[in-house]
């Protein structure tokens, strides 16, 4: 399972901690010492063709073409 925050205790914080996301998670907006992950599919479309979201990441796919050959 891939790890989706980071806490860095903080001394001079009242809570004394801070927490961040790692690159593809978001803070979670009813506990931002949560992170979820973000759908880069959805939101940023980085694929020309095909895309799958991952947990923190993405991955591009193409379309298969499938073609009819006949034989005479």
């Amino acid at each position: 399972r891939r790890q989706r925050q980071m806490c860095i205790r903080d001394r001079d914080k009242p809570i004394g901690y801070e927490c961040s996301c790692y690159p593809g998670f978001r803070k979670r907006a009813d506990d931002p010492s949560l992170c979820d992950d973000i759908d880069e599919c959805l939101e940023e479309h980085p694929c020309s063709q095909m895309c799958l979201n991952t947990l923190g990441s993405y991955k591009c796919t193409c379309h298969q073409v499938r073609i009819k050959i006949e034989i005479y």
